[in-house]
């Protein structure tokens, strides 16, 4: 029953849309390769529940402002029948499909879940269709550090029982990778790192864990693109 109820809404752009959005690595192709295992990643997280996942890339949104096309979004799985919608993006690697199975539990007896982010975001937005109001969902201050506290309001406003997950660090920029090795699988930290530092490398033991070497190499900082 909870199944056929929920759906996880994977609203994420392309990898080649992200990379105009985000510096994820340095230069653009070394951050494709970063946003393309990220897209994928999450994306296997989230098929491992068993609920539908809707993939709504940049080809597939509409409207003008970002809030306008998430709400669509939601708007859309809603109307395909489902009375639970759980959104993610493609930004957290510390999302586990356990988190997206108690999100549907809670669900259950909530009307709203929330995955805080560090950054004063949210990695996971679960709503019970009765707590979404398209247009105040739209008008929302997203994607900067107060989308946290907005959102929390705009659910007490229309009378939302809330839940709210443990906090957990995304990627926005490559910097925020010295963080987020830290807190995601080893199988996970050792492919980011093999794509971060690929031209240093040859300079590093192979047999270092993945996560000393992360040391190494950020004590000596990461440097931004070049201009």
């Amino acid at each position: 029953m909870t199944h056929q109820n929920t759906a996880i809404l994977y609203f994420s752009r392309s990898a080649s849309a992200e990379v105009e959005k985000k510096c994820l690595g340095n230069g653009k192709h070394q951050s494709k390769l970063l946003a393309d295992f990220l897209i994928k990643q999450v994306k296997k997280i989230a098929k491992k529940t068993g609920f539908t996942v809707f993939h709504i890339t940049e080809r597939q949104q509409h409207g003008v402002s970002f809030g306008e096309r998430f709400a669509n979004a939601f708007e859309y799985v809603f109307e395909k029948g489902y009375l639970n919608v759980i959104s993610i993006g493609n930004d957290c690697l510390s999302l586990t499909t356990e988190d997206l199975l108690f999100t549907s539990s809670a669900l259950s007896c909530s009307n709203a879940v929330i995955g805080p982010s560090v950054d004063g975001g949210a990695y996971l937005i679960g709503l019970n269709k009765n707590s979404f109001n398209k247009i105040a969902f739209q008008n929302l201050e997203w994607q900067n550090n107060t989308t946290l506290s907005s959102l929390i309001s705009y659910l007490d406003a229309v009378g939302s029982n809330l839940s709210i997950l443990s906090e957990k660090t995304d990627v926005d920029h490559m910097f925020n990778w010295k963080e987020v090795v830290k807190t995601i699988p080893i199988h996970y930290s050792e492919k980011i790192l093999e794509l971060l530092f690929s031209k240093v490398e040859a300079f590093i033991p192979l047999s270092l864990n993945p996560l000393n070497r992360q040391y190494l190499v950020f004590s000596n900082s990461l440097r931004a693109p070049p201009q």
